[in-house]
């Protein structure tokens, strides 16, 4: 992929280890990979010198700034960026909070990192 076409993306999840596998498989299909391990980590790098990325991929279930209330942050700090929220409740209420707070998709765990590629590149354009 050349570098006009490399999607940047923010990962933002608490576990380690799926941090880490996600952005080996995002990194090794030529995505540029930032993490995070927490909501508010995530916040400040988007105040950061690199701007703001393509997509942000957070799960819902972080410590500390979380779930529905972590999306409307994410969503008012960078506006242009596409949000995939990645979490293990099926609960249909919080689905809704977070497409109405400006998710593009709601994506069930377990995901597997080719699942989390298809859905990026479907929404990436």
């Amino acid at each position: 992929m050349p570098a006009a076409d490399v999607v940047r993306v923010l990962l933002v999840e608490d576990d380690d280890g799926l941090r880490n596998a996600y952005r080996l498989v995002l990194a090794a299909r030529g995505f540029d990979v930032g993490m995070a391990a927490t909501g508010e980590e995530a916040l400040e790098q988007l105040e950061g010198p690199a701007g703001h990325p393509a997509a942000i991929v957070a799960d819902l279930g972080l410590p500390g700034l979380s779930g529905p209330d972590l999306v409307t942050r994410l969503r008012e700090e960078a506006p242009g960026s596409i949000l995939l929220v990645l979490t293990g409740t099926r609960d249909d209420a919080v689905r809704r909070r977070c497409l109405s707070a400006g998710a593009a998709r709601y994506l069930v765990k377990p995901v597997t990192g080719g699942e989390l590629e298809a859905t990026l590149r479907e929404t990436c354009g």
